[in-house]
């Protein structure tokens, strides 16, 4: 009926799949360390801005505002990579309780790394006072992928006077370098 009509064959059809597959198996792993990085720029991004309110309401109510990791999202505790809660701390001990009011909760997605806090005093919360500084703490949140690629860690450098700022790549090697001014390890 079609004398010039052609199609393609069975294997012509294989070979095709099997070249898709083929580009398609090269991409994911490349695919993987890029939703890696997204998600963990998201989660230090939301951590700044944390810290940015925190401070602000701190000063805008003329208290105490205190942020604490939080693993169920009702009091402090758990891991910082599991979430966070922001509230006034009328008492000042760095637990949500009593006449505390919650600001802020924050659940981030699980397995995609550890986020640690080191600060001086040694605390597992930073406060904020009604001046807009910590409570006499300075420190640093640093970020590590699951897979402990020190390329992809980040880091968040907090000063007394409440500033924030990220860790950078000074040296150009790939990796930023933290508020010590060694480059960052996740080991």
């Amino acid at each position: 009926m079609y004398p010039h009509a052609r199609g393609l064959t069975l294997i012509e059809m294989i070979i095709v799949l099997a070249v898709c597959a083929l580009l398609f198996g090269l991409a994911v792993p490349g695919l993987g360390s890029i939703i890696i990085k997204n998600e963990s720029e998201v989660l230090v991004n939301e951590m700044v801005r944390l810290m940015a309110y925190a401070r602000n309401e701190a000063v805008t109510q003329a208290r105490t505002v205190t942020l604490c990791r939080s693993g169920d999202g009702l009091g402090c505790g758990g891991q910082w990579e599991q979430g966070v809660l922001l509230f006034t701390d009328l008492n000042e001990d760095g637990a949500f309780n009593g006449a505390d009011q919650l600001l802020r909760q924050r659940s981030f997605k699980p397995g995609l790394g550890s986020l640690r806090l080191r600060s001086f005093p040694n605390r597992q919360y930073v406060q904020f006072s009604a001046l807009g500084f910590t409570n006499k703490q300075n420190g640093s949140f640093t970020w590590c992928p699951s897979d402990h690629n020190p390329e992809l860690a980040q880091q968040i450098i907090f000063i007394q006077s409440g500033r924030t700022r990220l860790a950078r790549d000074t040296n150009g090697d790939g990796i930023r370098e933290g508020a010590d001014g060694k480059p960052l390890s996740c080991q």
